[in-house]
């Protein structure tokens, strides 16, 4: 007879939990519909947690998230090299049978040190007093460091805010013959960013058959002058300057 008051209590119990829940739940769709009818956002639909082991079990299946070491993007990627690796011989069975090939394609770098020796050949004129070299390529001029130093130091001290010091120890570990002055002055030259830009003005304008050009007042070292703006659909070149008259030169 207890048992039975027991199951009967506990019956109850569950049918008020239903209710219960029941009753919470349209409670909770009038208050959103109040908030949304006030123009308020109502309660945020959180999805459940995902079950970690069915993700695994998926995984191992081979399921649209797995497939260990798979690249999605790799239609998408530059191939710089190509490589085939066949089966030893000696390694197969006597009734193996080809079946083809799969692609695995790997993203590297190749950051190594890469010295140039050039060798300049050079005239003389005694009739002239005068004597002939050849000429380096512009980008190594005015620098016993080449460009691809020269673009490391500023894009990854200015873009990744690595310091001067950090610099020197990765130059330096690949055996660069630097000093923390020298990666200094690359930093604060300011003459090989103003040649950049000018050649990337003239290049823009020279492409381009108009071009927008504005100014307005600004102060440069104590001193009145003009923050000017040239652009077109190609490049937009913004700078500080004394002289009106230079923003096209």
């Amino acid at each position: 007879m207890l048992v039975g008051a027991i199951k009967t209590l506990l019956n109850k119990v569950d049918a008020q939990e239903n209710k219960i829940t029941e009753l919470s739940s349209e409670n909770q769709k009038l208050k959103d519909e109040i908030n949304r009818l006030k123009g308020e956002k109502g309660k945020p639909d959180i999805a459940k947690n995902k079950d970690d082991k069915k993700d695994s079990d998926d995984k191992k299946k081979g399921g649209k998230n797995g497939g260990r070491g798979k690249n999605k993007n790799a239609k998408e990627i530059e191939i710089h090299n190509t490589e085939e690796k066949d089966v030893e011989k000696k390694d197969l069975p006597k009734d193996a049978q080809y079946k083809g090939t799969r692609d695995v394609v790997i993203q590297d770098i190749n950051f190594n040190l890469n010295n140039t020796k050039f060798i300049i050949h050079k005239y003389y004129s005694p009739f002239l007093g005068k004597v002939f070299e050849g000429q380096l390529p512009p980008e190594y001029k005015g620098s016993i460091f080449g460009p691809g130093i020269w673009s490391f130091v500023i894009q990854f001290h200015y873009e990744a805010r690595m310091t001067q010091n950090l610099l020197f120890k990765i130059l330096t570990g690949l055996k660069v013959k630097i000093s923390v002055g020298e990666i200094s002055n690359m930093i604060l030259c300011h003459e090989r960013f103003e040649e950049e830009r000018q050649n990337v003005r003239e290049a823009g304008i020279s492409r381009s058959d108009f071009s927008q050009i504005d100014d307005t007042g600004a102060r440069l070292n104590g001193k009145n002058g003009y923050s000017i703006a040239v652009c077109n659909q190609f490049f937009t070149d913004y700078y500080t300057s004394l002289s009106k008259i230079e923003r096209l030169y």
